[in-house]
């Protein structure tokens, strides 16, 4: 199966560097950054606008877990 991002594709990198940030800002918000909530959504937002534009299927509200509902 083809990749929709080969490594050698700058939208490849931009979606490592913003998966990567994202991670980071999460993990701040686990720890009770609550600073961290606008970066995260930021960033959310961001990779779901990237995922759409490669056509993929991005989880709606209704497929997340509970604890991401609220």
């Amino acid at each position: 199966m083809d990749s929709p991002l080969p490594a050698d594709n700058p939208a490849f990198h931009r979606w490592t560097e913003v998966t990567d940030a994202f991670t980071r800002e999460f993990n701040r918000l686990q720890a009770g950054d609550k600073a961290a909530l606008a970066e995260v959504r930021r960033l959310s937002g961001e990779l779901q606008r990237m995922g759409r534009a490669l056509g993929l299927e991005m989880p709606t509200a209704a497929s997340r877990p509970p604890s991401f509902s609220k």
